[in-house]
C-alpha cells in the first residue's frame, strides 16, 4: 500500500496520531505511496478540531516508481469505510461527492526529499475542511514527474 496514517475517526476521547517519521523508503508500483486519511464521524460538540489530530508527521528520503493511484494523498478516506457503506472518495475528483472532515486537525506535515517517476495521475491531493484547514504542510525538495492523464499536471489542493 504505502506509508499510511489513518483512518483517524473523530471521537469525544480525542484520537490522535503524532510524531511519526517515515524515512528511507523505495516504492515500486505502490497503489498510494504517501497517504494520510481521516474517517467520517461525530463528536458531542461538533466543533472544528474537537475529535482529534494528525500532527508532526514527516516523510523523508522517499522514492516512488510507477505509482498506480496517487503519489501523495492527504484528506478524507477513499474507501467506503468503516463497513463498506461510508461515503468514500475513491473516484474524487471525477465524483465530486467527497466531504472533508472538520473534526480532525491535520497540521505540521513535512515532505522532504521525495521523488516520483512514472505515475499516471496528477501528483496528488491535499484536502481539508474550510472550517479546519490543514496547517503547516511543508514541501522540501519534492519532485514528481507524472503523465497526469485527464487531470492536468498539478496537485489538487483545498483549504491548506
Amino acid at each position: 500500500m504505502g506509508a499510511t496514517i489513518g483512518s483517524v475517526t473523530p471521537s469525544d476521547h480525542y484520537r490522535c496520531v503524532r510524531n511519526v517519521t517515515f524515512s528511507n523508503i523505495d516504492f515500486d508500483t505502490p497503489l498510494k505511496a504517501i497517504y494520510i486519511k481521516t474517517n467520517p464521524g461525530t463528536t458531542t460538540s461538533m466543533l472544528p478540531g474537537s475529535g482529534g489530530e494528525i500532527k508532526n508527521i514527516v516523510y523523508e528520503n522517499i522514492t516512488m516508481k510507477n505509482p498506480v493511484w496517487w503519489n501523495i494523498y492527504i484528506g478524507p478516506q477513499q474507501m467506503k469505510e468503516p463497513d463498506g457503506r461510508g461515503p468514500g472518495c475513491m473516484l474524487y475528483p471525477l465524483d465530486p461527492d467527497c466531504d472533508t472532515q472538520p473534526l480532525i486537525t491535520i497540521s505540521d506535515i513535512t515532505l522532504r526529499n521525495i521523488t516520483s517517476t512514472g505515475g499516471l495521475l496528477s501528483p496528488g491531493i491535499i484536502r481539508c475542511h474550510e472550517t479546519n484547514p490543514c496547517k503547516n504542510v511543508n514541501f522540501e525538495n519534492v519532485k514528481i514527474a507524472s503523465m497526469a492523464i485527464g487531470l492536468g499536471g498539478n496537485f489538487i489542493v483545498e483549504n491548506v
